[in-house]
């Protein structure tokens, strides 16, 4: 199974989304540059609200800055997001006010040539070795309940009865 420190699991329910560069490559067509009225920048350890490539916002704070714009768009809203893993401790929900209005879209994209990912995995300690010939690890996570577990990247079965 590999190291129990980079032992996770992930809750698929709603908090598990990937943003990857293949998205961007899906999307034939971008906006030109003159019918976009703002690129916000987010990174996973941005926050304030400046936005930009070297000071990035947060996620949350990106969806908020789109909601204050969105009825008074004159061109399209671009939200770059920044490589890395963007923990998150409850759902992202974009909603109808997280759309674009007046014609223009709002657009939430990978930014160039780099893999966000967004996720509510949550980091599993306290492993030991359960049966050392079968590679069997245990640990206890009280009333935790996931569907999912990953080792080192990889989706690992996770222990069922009867065994």
């Amino acid at each position: 199974m590999g190291n129990p420190g980079y032992l996770f699991y992930v809750i698929l329910a709603g908090y598990f989304l990937f943003f990857t560069s293949c998205i961007q490559k899906q999307r034939t067509t971008f906006p030109e540059k003159s019918s976009i009225q703002i690129l916000l920048h987010v990174s996973p350890d941005g926050s304030g609200n400046h936005f930009t490539k070297k000071n990035p916002g947060s996620l949350a704070g990106a969806r908020e800055k789109i909601r204050t714009l969105n009825n008074t768009m004159s061109g399209h809203l671009v939200v770059s997001l920044h490589g890395g893993t963007y923990s998150l401790d409850s759902t992202f929900i974009l909603g109808p006010e997280d759309s674009g209005n007046n014609g223009f879209s709002v657009i939430w994209q990978a930014a160039p040539g780099e893999v966000p990912v967004l996720s509510g995995g949550k980091t599993i300690t306290g492993w030991s070795i359960y049966d050392n010939k079968k590679n069997i690890w245990k640990t206890n996570v009280g009333t935790l309940n996931f569907r999912q577990l990953y080792v080192n990247g990889q989706r690992a079965l996770r222990a069922r009865t009867p065994n």
